[in-house]
């Protein structure tokens, strides 16, 4: 694609694979993968909210802890 253009809006399935992947691939991979580049993967993570130590949306998440020999505290 030549500078100025834009791409083609990201799938549903697009995303999907983004979220799923985005944690423990890098962007490099994904893009690859999907016929992306891997700014335009890093752009859309940001625009997603994704984190690379969860892979998933920070604003107004939950997340679950695990820590060796303690149970499970969603509040930690």
């Amino acid at each position: 694609m030549k500078k100025g253009q834009t791409s083609p809006p990201w799938s549903g399935e697009e995303l999907r694979f983004l979220r799923e992947n985005y944690a423990e691939h890098t962007a490099a991979w994904i893009g690859r993968r999907l016929g992306r580049t891997t700014q335009a993967v890093l752009r859309q993570a940001k625009r997603t909210g994704l984190s690379k130590k969860r892979g998933r949306p920070l604003k107004g998440s939950v997340y679950v802890k695990f820590k060796k020999n303690r149970k499970i505290n969603k509040n930690e």
